[in-house]
């Protein structure tokens, strides 16, 4: 069993996120998957998961950079969507430091599929507003990496995020989470998106992911409160 990111269309809650995985479910301690620091579109992530072969030895970055505010180089994947870096890359990085970066996305890449491959039971979670279209495309991707997987959408937002999926096949495996459901009465919350989702009360996801495991599984499931 895994729990992964799929990120965010919107910087902060991306990284809020694959933070707050790593934090509430790994102890922080567990590889770095994808999307876990990159801004990256739904559309995009369905285009990464579309690769054939060695497709992915050929992905690149556009020569549109700027400086971003936490002093790193954002930049763009080629040839997708929305796919967006903004902390792999320093203000005066060089050629090495861009093949890094390319090598690095590859593993990560190579380690996503290997995943979706060979793992019994995967929840996928991701932030923001998505079409209904978008999800069931992500949907019929991963089924067609491996049609026997077990997996779920995790889909936090507020309440007009939420989709209504009609495909039953789809419906049993799409979750909407209302982020309101996971503020506490009375906490004042950092204004900061990426913080925010940090302070959110993730024991509700815990809970949501832990009714969808067998008795076997939730042996596999750590809740770390206090980390």
């Amino acid at each position: 069993m895994h729990i992964i990111s799929l990120s965010s269309f919107t910087a902060g809650f991306a990284c809020g996120v694959s933070d707050s995985i790593k934090k509430y479910f790994y102890n922080k301690s567990c590889e770095t998957q994808f999307f876990d620091y990159l801004e990256v579109s739904l559309s995009a992530i369905n285009q990464l998961l579309s690769l054939n072969g060695n497709d992915v030895d050929f992905i690149n970055i556009t020569n549109d950079f700027f400086i971003n505010k936490n002093n790193h180089t954002s930049v763009s994947f080629n040839n997708f969507d929305k796919m967006i870096s903004h902390h792999d890359l320093n203000v005066n990085f060089n050629f090495s430091d861009y093949e890094n970066l390319l090598d690095k996305y590859i593993r990560r890449y190579k380690r996503l599929i290997n995943l979706i491959q060979k793992e019994n039971k995967i929840f996928f979670i991701r932030y923001g507003g998505e079409s209904k279209e978008s999800v069931q495309i992500f949907f019929e991707k991963i089924q067609l990496i491996n049609p026997n997987l077990n997996f779920y959408f995790i889909h936090l937002g507020e309440e007009c995020h939420k989709l209504d999926i009609y495909d039953l096949n789809i419906n049993k495996k799409y979750v909407f989470v209302n982020i309101r459901n996971l503020e506490e009465p009375f906490k004042n919350y950092n204004e900061d998106s990426y913080f925010k989702m940090l302070e959110l009360n993730w024991k509700v996801i815990y809970s949501v992911i832990l009714n969808r495991c067998s008795y076997e599984e939730t042996n596999q499931l750590k809740y770390y409160e206090n980390n």
